[in-house]
């Protein structure tokens, strides 16, 4: 007997140590991860094995002589499989009632009008008639599937899968229109995509000072002012005219209310990094089967690092409902871009006859942008919501992507010139070379020179942006208090938008240009919502060979947009 009491002692030691390392992160640490049910249930299960030790030596003859210790043993261990198996369901089920899923169905339809000219590649110069096309109510839907679980106070997990389709359409868009930046944002197949997920991990490792660490897709997505637009809560981290890009990375976001003294206050510094494969595809291209492949030759591009740092705050008094932020991006090296599988640049890398090549340095320039952004919600009680955000960026020239030709290989001489501007360099002395005029005619309609928002890989630039508009209410509970609202924003010709993957298909906030936008939305219930807009759009410049590859150049187009959609939520 006395070695079942210690068989006894030792069992209980088990359990109280197991019980603290399921129960202390979900508890002691986690105390809003286990209900005050479930804690019940432990309890009431723990009494019951107690009373089952107790009468251990009233079974299964164990008073008598012939039950050996280790016989007991064995019934303990059955007992506390038992309530292992116990405290597992328990453990499930306290996770699953954190577990929040929920889809988001929109049917979309679009009217389009454009007018414009096109213009000759890497100019300004316009081509062709003045044009005119229409698109009538082009169909799309868009399936998201969110998941939100907290797991205790100090682990919060959420994800977005993500489908943007054109009804029954099977062809989509390519690079550069959809890319890793974009690509659950824009219309292509029915897969799923991820658009963000991610985990926040919550602690204080100074007093007053609470941290979140952040990692995996972020939610650099349907930044401010898009929720006024959505009808929804703030769903990302920045203003749209600052990021609003697919991106992956790791975040830091400190609350430092006790020090500012002002409500929601935090400062937050993010790394993001785009590793880019190009082993199978690259400008639409198959190139190759193979998957799973990172690689950097000397011919890829290197990797793009992004730094965003931001301040955020609730203003104080009559403005207590108002947002305060300020957002800078900084990029400290852009690499130039792979253009190898490009069928204007292909032959200048694979060139064997020595007469084409290129001059690629490892950066091309350096950028910042600062955003300040300003959203007041109910602003003074009038049930107006109104925003106003403004932009500066400059960027610094290192170099240019440049496709060359050496004069020497058709017999001229003088040092390599860009092979566009060869002909007008030797136009002067081609009848003396007349087998050399078709190849220097036919390279006028090489690339330009490819640098960072520039066409010669010297010109440093600067640029603004501004965004405002608001939302009113309107006092009709009898038809749900719809709401109207009307945005403005103007980009100048250097603008970075960094607004690729909007919810906005025109993308307004990365236009080079001016853009109106009304809207009016009309809840049918807490799970529907209509919404039908218009979008007054003029660009006047383009977006250069690719994002913030080369120099915008003029363009004269203006492009209308009506829209209806319906949204169901559940």
């Amino acid at each position: 007997m006395q070695n079942l009491f210690y068989i006894r002692q030792l069992f209980t030691l088990i359990f109280t140590m197991f019980f603290l390392h399921i129960a202390a992160p979900a508890i002691g640490i986690c105390d809003d991860a286990v209900y005050k049910e479930e804690f019940d249930i432990i309890l009431q299960q723990l009494d019951k094995v107690t009373e089952r030790i107790e009468n251990i030596e009233d079974r299964q003859g164990i008073r008598h002589k012939e039950d050996t210790p280790e016989e007991a043993i064995d019934i303990l261990e059955e007992e506390m499989e038992e309530f292992v198996d116990i405290l597992d369901e328990v453990e499930k089920k306290s996770i699953m009632d954190q577990l929040e899923f929920r889809a988001e169905l929109r049917t979309r339809l679009d009217w389009y009008d454009f007018k414009g000219h096109n213009t000759i590649p890497f100019t300004g110069i316009t081509s062709g008639n003045h044009k005119h096309e229409i698109i009538y109510a082009l169909p799309t839907n868009r399936l998201r599937l969110n998941l939100h679980t907290q797991v205790g106070s100090w682990l919060r997990f959420h994800s977005r899968l993500s489908m943007t389709h054109i009804w029954a359409d099977d062809d989509y868009p390519i690079y550069p229109e959809l890319n890793l930046i974009n690509e659950s944002r824009i219309e292509s197949d029915i897969s799923l995509k991820v658009e963000r997920v991610y985990a926040d991990i919550f602690f204080e490792p100074v007093e007053n000072l609470p941290i979140a660490f952040t990692f995996g897709r972020l939610p650099t997505t349907d930044g401010f002012p898009t929720n006024l637009r959505e009808d929804s809560a703030r769903k990302s981290t920045y203003p749209s005219m600052a990021y609003d890009i697919e991106s992956d990375g790791l975040g830091l976001s400190i609350d430092v209310s006790h020090f500012t003294r002002l409500k929601n206050s935090a400062y937050r510094l993010v790394y993001i990094r785009r590793c880019e494969d190009m082993e199978s595809v690259s400008f639409g291209k198959q190139l190759s089967h193979k998957k799973g492949v990172y690689r950097l030759d000397d011919l890829r591009s290197s990797n793009l690092e992004i730094y965003i740092s931001q301040f955020e705050t609730l203003l104080p008094g009559i403005f207590h409902d108002t947002l305060f932020l300020v957002n800078l991006v900084y990029i400290p090296n852009v690499p130039p871009q792979d253009m190898r599988y490009s069928d204007d640049a292909y032959p200048f890398y694979y060139d064997d006859s020595g007469l084409l090549f290129i001059e690629k340095p490892e950066s091309i320039g350096t950028g910042w942008k600062t955003s300040v952004y300003l959203e007041s919600k109910n602003f003074l009680n009038l049930h107006i919501d109104a925003f106003l955000g403004v932009g500066y960026m400059e960027s610094t020239a290192k170099g240019a992507l440049k496709f060359m030709i050496n004069p020497t290989a058709l017999g001229l001489m003088g040092e390599p010139v860009l092979a566009r501007d060869a002909y007008k360099k030797y136009e002067s002395h081609l009848d003396d070379y007349p087998n050399a005029v078709p190849v220097l005619k036919q390279l006028q309609a090489a690339p330009p020179a490819i640098g960072l928002i520039n066409n010669d890989g010297v010109s440093n630039r600067n640029a603004h942006a501004f965004h405002l508009g608001g939302r009113f209410q309107m006092p009709f509970p009898q038809i749900n208090n719809p709401k109207v609202g009307i945005e403005y924003n103007y980009g100048s010709q250097y603008w970075l938008g960094f607004s690729e993957a909007s919810e906005d298909p025109l993308h307004k906030l990365s236009n080079r240009g001016s853009t109106w936008d009304i809207y009016y939305i009309q809840p049918v219930n807490q799970y529907l919502t209509f919404r039908m807009g218009y979008t007054d759009m003029k660009k006047d410049y383009d977006h250069g060979l690719s994002f913030y590859f080369g120099r915008p150049n003029p363009v004269d187009h203006h492009i209308l947009n009506m829209y209806f959609l319906m949204d169901a939520r559940f």
